[in-house]
């Protein structure tokens, strides 16, 4: 007992120093006050019994935290036996003296996570005292004992200075040479076990926190921050400032961004990785990822690169820059020319939405006619030409009309039509059917026109 004593103060010595130089967040020391019932076990003389529920448990005890985990205590307890209904008269007395180990378990499950009132401790020690008839037990040199505890003891808190509790404990008595009634005849040991009887204990109580914090160890569920761990914590706070900042000015934060060093101005995904679909560097409405020639103006016809002639071949590619000729005879007039057949019955126009250059499904059967004649010949050349309305500026017209003869050629090439064979041209609204007066006007001037030479 004497050994377990020292090495439980020295224990509490240590973390003492220890808690000075880190400067925990939290109180460590409190006061508490226990009274409540208790229940004898086995061990009566014959014919003899304690009340069910005996009004006397009393305790008073220090109660020492080394972190919000772990803690110990010293109590100072007393209780009364004392006869049922149904025994002969008795009352007897037991003053105790214990050393406890304190287990938070609030803070070990995590309790904060869903409350900051409830807690639960749970404790388990050993003491020594005395049992006596009467008097008071703790200066009667008597039956001398010693006792095992162990117990749980949930937790309301009041405020940072006060918590109420119920404690349900279990105390094993050993060395005990009487009975509980504590007869005269019955003055040998009870049995040959180390636990010679025991009792059970409830209670209620009240707890003061000593202390100048705002909050005791039983309310703290994060351990004390030493000078290391704060140098720790403030080279990971640095990393995530650096971390936020956007160096390129790109709207992605360093910590998200691929591309950290992306040019000023380029629009990027979400993840800072430049977006070519989303660029167009030489501003001429195709996007870099489908541009050529993305640092260079060109048309839609032309797959973004400049084409003079406006025949739809770029000049990288086109023999004869500046003289508009099919893609067939590589951008250049045709040196015999191309006859234009007449085919009966005449080829039908696909028609568009405003603004739009997508195929209506109600018209593709139009253009299966178109590729059946083009496979089964050849040696047939087609121009597939896009018109637009005459509502809005020339150069979205214009580009949307190329992408519409694009809609057309790229429908056909799906059917197997030999790419060698197509020329594709936009006219914007250079070309109207008629003079578009009306929206139905309007409608039929959005289309795309067939072409086809030999």
């Amino acid at each position: 007992m004497k050994k377990t004593t020292l090495l439980l103060l020295t224990a509490l010595f240590a973390n003492t120093a220890n808690a000075q130089e880190n400067k925990p967040s939290f109180n460590r020391w409190s006061v508490d006050v226990n009274a409540g019932i208790n229940k004898a076990g086995r061990n009566y003389t014959p014919g003899y019994s304690s009340a069910l529920i005996g009004i006397g448990e009393l305790n008073f005890g220090a109660r020492y935290m080394l972190n919000p985990y772990f803690g110990m205590d010293m109590k100072l307890g007393f209780d009364r036996f004392q006869d049922s209904k149904a025994s002969p008269d008795f009352a007897s007395n037991m003053g105790r003296f214990q050393i406890q180990g304190i287990v938070n378990m609030s803070n070990a499950l995590n309790f904060y996570q869903w409350t900051d009132k409830f807690g639960l401790l749970a404790h388990f020690g050993v003491g020594v005292g005395n049992f006596v008839k009467s008097g008071f037990p703790l200066l009667a040199k008597l039956d001398k004992i010693g006792t095992v505890t162990f117990g749980l003891t949930p937790q309301l808190k009041l405020g940072s200075k006060w918590s109420v509790n119920f404690d349900a404990s279990i105390v094993g008595v050993g060395r005990l040479h009487h009975t509980w009634d504590y007869k005269s005849n019955s003055n040998s040991v009870v049995s040959d076990n180390p636990i010679d009887g025991g009792f059970y204990t409830a209670s209620f109580g009240v707890s003061y926190y000593l202390g100048k914090r705002e909050q005791h160890a039983d309310w703290s569920p994060n351990k004390f921050v030493s000078k290391s761990d704060l140098d720790d914590l403030k080279k990971d706070i640095d990393a995530m400032r650096a971390g936020m900042n956007d160096d390129d000015k790109d709207g992605v934060p360093n910590y998200l961004d691929q591309e950290p060093n992306s040019s000023e101005g380029l629009k990027v995904n979400l993840r800072g990785a430049v977006d070519l679909t989303l660029n167009d560097t030489d501003n001429d409405g195709i996007a870099d990822a489908y541009d050529e020639c993305p640092d260079v103006k060109g048309t839609f016809l032309a797959n973004g690169c400049p084409d003079a002639d406006g025949d739809g071949t770029a000049d990288k590619n086109d023999k004869c820059p500046n003289m508009a000729g099919p893609l067939w005879d590589n951008g250049c007039p045709s040196a015999n020319g191309d006859n234009i057949l007449t085919i009966n019955p005449p080829l039908e126009n696909p028609n568009f939405l405003v603004g739009s250059a997508e195929l209506s499904k109600n018209d593709l059967f139009k253009l299966d006619r178109v590729a059946e004649i083009m496979k089964a010949n050849p040696n047939y050349k087609l121009i597939v030409k896009g018109h637009t309305d005459n509502v809005g500026e020339f150069d979205f017209n214009q580009t949307l009309s190329e992408r519409r003869a694009v809609s057309g050629r790229d429908y056909l090439l799906n059917k197997g039509v030999n790419p060698m064979q197509i020329q594709t041209v936009g006219y914007d609204y250079s070309q109207p059917l008629n003079k578009d007066n009306t929206a139905a006007d309007r409608a039929k001037n959005r289309r795309i026109e067939f072409e086809i030479r030999n």
